[in-house]
């Protein structure tokens, strides 16, 4: 399963993450980060800090991983 969800509301950026591999249905890793137009480039300067707590927002049953392997 992919997930698309709203890391910066301001600038319109998304985050995009799968659990795509992983044994855990709540677990999720990030594939990247870009904006909602996709036409304004990419963005890598997101934290763990900061997808652990967009996944949260979420559904506080998912689990973010820094690698699905």
């Amino acid at each position: 399963m992919k997930l698309t969800l709203n890391w910066q509301s301001d600038t319109n950026m998304r985050a995009l993450f799968s659990n795509i591999g992983c044994k855990n249905k709540n677990d999720f890793y990030l594939l990247m980060v870009f904006h909602k137009s996709k036409k304004n480039g990419f963005d890598n300067n997101i934290t763990t800090a900061e997808c652990r707590a967009i996944l949260q927002k979420e559904n506080p049953a998912y689990q973010y991983l820094n690698s699905p392997f």
